[in-house]
């Protein structure tokens, strides 16, 4: 299990933006058109992703790379609850209580004038939490679910792509990996 964590948190931190964030061909606008569509599909997905890799390294004691993910996530989706919380969390939990404040703030004053709506019950409690001067519950949120790695017992597969992953990053070249399966 050990192991499938490692290669999940490793896959968590190749994420470096929004899918295929500069691409962009002006005499193709229906391409266009469509990543924009699979940027709305993969982004909750990738958001999700990174919650995942938030809380294995929360459960971990890892504080830095449970912020750092957290920021990932908010930076690809500035209007998640999810995200919003991870990073409310990491913050609180490293002991930047201030932060932790004031991204929860700031998070609902981004939805509120761009939106015109306010976070989800979980997020209102976190930030009253925070508010309160409470001490932060480690692992509060986690759930077993959440601490499954996705394409659990497919820890062959997974690491043959990290290798392929890291070149192509050094590349700084585009590439497609595609796992098929059950």
């Amino acid at each position: 299990c050990g192991d499938a964590i490692a290669v999940f948190q490793t896959h968590a931190a190749l994420v470096a933006g929004c899918f295929c964030e500069d691409l962009s061909i002006s005499e193709a606008p229906k391409f266009d058109q469509w990543l924009e569509q699979l940027r709305r599909e993969w982004t909750p997905r990738i958001v999700a992703v990174l919650g995942r890799a938030v809380g294995l390294a929360e459960e971990q004691g890892d504080t830095p790379r449970s912020l750092h993910f957290a920021t990932q996530a908010v930076r690809l989706d500035g209007r998640s609850d999810s995200a919003a919380r991870a990073l409310m969390r990491a913050l609180w939990i490293s002991g930047d209580r201030p932060g932790a404040l004031t991204a929860g703030r700031a998070f609902a004053a981004r939805l509120a004038s761009e939106l015109n709506a306010q976070p989800d019950a979980q997020t209102k409690a976190l930030i009253a939490r925070i508010a309160a001067g409470r001490t932060p519950r480690i692992h509060a949120e986690v759930t077993p679910a959440a601490r499954r790695p996705p394409l659990f017992g497919r820890y062959q597969t997974l690491s043959r792509t990290l290798p392929i992953t890291r070149n192509v990053i050094a590349s700084k070249r585009p590439a497609l990996i595609v796992l098929s399966g059950e």
